[in-house]
């Protein structure tokens, strides 16, 4: 028995490439934001560390290691506030999973206050507090003692780091509803390429239609040259013209739209086109061609099959 893929999965998986795509048509900078946003996140998380960590040391009178020191209160937090902001945000966004922004913005606002604020502020007590004890830089309680000790030594550490770790939680939070917003954004512009794909169809399928094979079944057509005529002169203008000619005022909207190039002034709008189309001319010059070509090939090839079938007896006469 052959296993098959769950329809779940493959609807999942169709609505993350559509959601790629789509936030790939935004600007740089929207794209950057929404898909590195959680960078900025750890970032802060790495200064809310180096700065608990720097509050710890002026109580401790820990003077020495602050490379050592300095760099995990950095790293570890950068890193854990980014991973958990991916997971918890970023990613449930890309897929799909969230769609929801006041759930986007709560989800941003927690993940900024765990893992970007408070886990700093905590995870500089062990590293300091290690650093106090191995170089004997303040007097530490007995075992029994411990857990007063600090939160005592904690208190005013806290109570300087509120600032910073609400900031991070509003930041994050600000973030999350952003991220979503440009989520919904990258889903309401048109499919790239489709326009693209639809009309050059539509109108060269009308087209040889209209010219090549209604005139042949109606029998107003019925010279082969004629019928070879039509339809390469169809592929070359509809077929292979056309879509070029087309694609210039629809790539010049979207760069216009998106600011992607620096447009002309109104007087050199004509040069300007000219020059970008030049290239794109001479590349297209072979499937202009081949498109020619095989409109005039099918043209003669319908000819050649409609004289053949008009040739065959008709059908249900007895010859006597």
């Amino acid at each position: 028995m052959e296993n098959h893929e769950p329809d779940g999965t493959i609807i999942k998986e169709n609505l993350t490439d559509i959601i790629a795509r789509k936030i790939n048509q935004l600007p740089e900078a929207e794209r950057n934001l929404l898909e590195n946003g959680s960078t900025y996140v750890g970032l802060n998380a790495a200064l809310c560390g180096l700065i608990a960590n720097s509050l710890f040391r002026r109580i401790l009178h820990v003077t020495q290691a602050r490379i050592a020191a300095g760099l995990p209160m950095a790293v570890i937090p950068f890193l854990t506030a980014n991973v958990s902001y991916k997971g918890f945000v970023s990613l449930p966004l890309n897929t799909g999973d969230l769609q929801c922004e006041t759930c986007t913005v709560t989800r941003g606002g927690l993940v900024g206050l765990v893992f970007g604020g408070l886990y700093p502020v905590f995870l500089a007590i062990p590293v300091n507090g290690g650093l106090a004890a191995r170089y004997n830089s303040a007097l530490l309680p007995e075992k029994g003692n411990i857990l007063n000790y600090w939160i005592r030594i904690s208190k005013p550490v806290f109570r300087k780091m509120l600032f910073p770790i609400l900031l991070q939680t509003g930041f994050a939070a600000y973030l999350g509803s952003r991220q979503y917003k440009l989520l919904i954004k990258a889903l309401q512009l048109p499919e790239p390429g489709l326009p693209m794909a639809v009309i050059p169809f539509l109108t060269a399928n009308v087209s040889y239609k209209g010219f090549v094979s209604l005139p042949l079944n109606t029998g107003d057509l019925q010279c082969e040259t004629c019928t070879v005529t039509r339809g390469g002169l169809v592929g070359l203008v509809f077929g292979g013209l056309y879509p070029v000619f087309l694609a210039i005022p629809v790539n010049g909207g979207l760069a216009a739209r998106y600011n992607s190039a620096l447009l002309p002034e109104k007087g050199n709008i004509l040069n300007y086109w000219i020059r970008i189309s030049k290239p794109v001319f001479r590349k297209m010059l072979f499937p202009i061609l081949l498109q020619t070509g095989f409109a005039a090939y099918l043209g003669s090839r319908q000819y050649k099959l409609l004289i053949k079938a008009l040739q065959l007896p008709e059908p249900g006469l007895e010859i006597e």
